[in-house]
């Protein structure tokens, strides 16, 4: 039985050989430092997304069950373009690298039944085919074939032949019921001519996206494996990026020290532009100029995560680049992180995030009001008021193959096992507040875990990254011995 597994693994990448140079992104054979000799992408194989677009599947037909028929289109994303032939990393769509594994611009992906109204549908992929000229410039892409030898569905043509295809199914099967998103994040734009033609058909619309997102809310083994690793190496960049922090030090430093520290360690990019904010430039929740330099005594605030084998951290880590903290930023401080303990200990199926949101709110007004910001002797809705004036965001969010992942999900819906998501408290007092304490003023903190949620309640992802205060004593001491 072994031998024959081998053989036919071996099959399956003797067939790529001869493609080896065609296809548009890394395999088995160009990266066996990467991936295994079955993974399309890192740590999944094709059989791996052919289960999880048969779950989509199985969802929308249960979501309309008057339906027979189901045409579901999900789009890649398309490049992006900073000046004239001049792009940006690109970057795949989440929802559609979740179902195919497909690294390439200007894709299409539609499961149908219409052939023969079965619950199993067939995979159709639309890609763009080789083109010699542009290839000299981008490199190789699949094209249809290797799309398909990559993926190992039924079909995939030119991605072309996408709009006659689809008029054609559009009234040869005025019954069936197609599942579109009218606005996906950066389509191609072949992808508005696909919306335009069926809008001219007056067929009626059912958006996949929640259901989508419903899946990818839920990680499997692999997919927490993967987080975990992105939150090891962002953890481990923080904490050398906080040994290389002094007075007078340049954000855009601390920037680039943290982005080397995830590269050589694996991390593919930075998951996004990374906050790192000095002084009062804390108190702006998404500072991203990163331009300016922190000055003695200050307080850095850096907000950042990077991505591994397409999964993101997102963390969050605030300290003295002199070393120690004032008495007010301490007292800030400890007021954010007790907060945060205690939000972190609540996370286990079966709580909201909109529940760890107003118990934040809770507790920082508890916060405070021991502070003295806040006045005494409010109710709980005048409490939560007020900390919200300090702490205008929101709790947190979902994480995975995006940082805001899954953002169609209530924030209501209970946690389960598999989720993960980010708890992030923080307390921003802008320095011309004059009915606060000086020593309070122009200080901004957060502190941000990314949280895996278990059958047993949670595990803390980012817990290597550090952030009690002993630590940061220790840590910003000792490398300034």
């Amino acid at each position: 039985m072994r031998l024959a597994r081998f053989s036919r693994l071996l099959r399956q990448q003797l067939t790529l050989v001869g493609a080896r140079r065609s296809l548009g992104q890394p395999t088995a054979l160009s990266h066996p430092h990467l991936l295994r000799p079955r993974d399309v992408i890192p740590g999944f194989s094709a059989a791996v997304f052919a289960d999880r677009r048969q779950a989509l599947f199985e969802l929308a037909r249960q979501e309309q069950a008057d339906a027979k028929q189901h045409v579901i289109i999900v789009p890649s994303a398309s490049k992006c373009f900073m000046a004239p032939d001049v792009p940006f990393l690109f970057r795949q769509s989440a929802d559609f690298l979740y179902l195919t594994g497909f690294q390439e611009p200007d894709a299409l992906l539609v499961l149908s039944n219409v052939a023969s109204d079965a619950s199993k549908p067939e995979t159709t992929l639309f890609v763009r085919e080789r083109d010699a000229a542009r290839e000299l410039w981008e490199g190789p892409c699949s094209g249809s074939s290797g799309a398909q030898q990559l993926l190992q569905i039924e079909r995939s043509y030119s991605n072309d032949q996408f709009p006659r295809m689809l008029k054609e199914l559009a009234e040869s099967h005025p019954d069936a019921l197609i599942w579109l998103d009218l606005h996906p994040i950066n389509p191609s734009p072949s992808y508005a001519r696909v919306v335009k033609l069926l809008r001219e058909t007056s067929r009626a619309f059912v958006n996949p996206r929640h259901l989508i997102h419903r899946l990818r809310a839920v990680k499997s083994d692999q997919e927490v494996a993967h987080l975990r690793r992105a939150c090891s190496i962002a953890s481990d960049a923080f904490r050398e990026t906080m040994r290389a922090s002094h007075a007078r030090v340049h954000e855009h430093r601390l920037y680039a020290k943290f982005d080397y520290e995830c590269r050589i360690r694996g991390a593919e990019y930075l998951a996004y532009i990374p906050v790192v904010a000095g002084g009062d430039r804390a108190t702006t929740i998404h500072y991203i100029r990163n331009d300016a330099v922190v000055r003695e005594n200050e307080l850095v605030l850096m907000d950042a995560g990077c991505q591994y084998a397409n999964y993101c951290s997102d963390i969050t880590r605030t300290w003295p680049v002199s070393g120690v903290f004032r008495p007010g930023q301490r007292d800030l401080y400890e007021a954010v992180l007790a907060v945060q303990r205690q939000l972190v200990r609540l996370c286990a199926p079966g709580v909201s995030l909109q529940q760890l949101h107003e118990q934040m709110l809770r507790l920082l007004g508890a916060e405070l009001v021991r502070l003295r910001i806040l006045p005494e002797g409010g109710s709980d809705a005048a409490l939560q008021h007020g900390a919200s004036q300090f702490c205008p965001h929101f709790i947190g969010h979902h994480l995975g193959m995006d940082i805001h992942d899954c953002d169609s999900l209530s924030r209501s819906q209970p946690l389960v096992a598999g989720n993960c998501v980010t708890v992030e408290p923080g307390i921003y007092v802008p320095r011309q507040l004059t009915t606060v304490s000086a020593r309070y003023r122009g200080v901004g903190i957060r502190i941000e875990d990314n949280i895996a949620i278990t059958a047993a309640g949670h595990e803390n992802l980012s817990a290597a990254a550090p952030k009690e205060v002993h630590d940061l004593d220790k840590l910003l001491a000792v490398e300034r011995v």
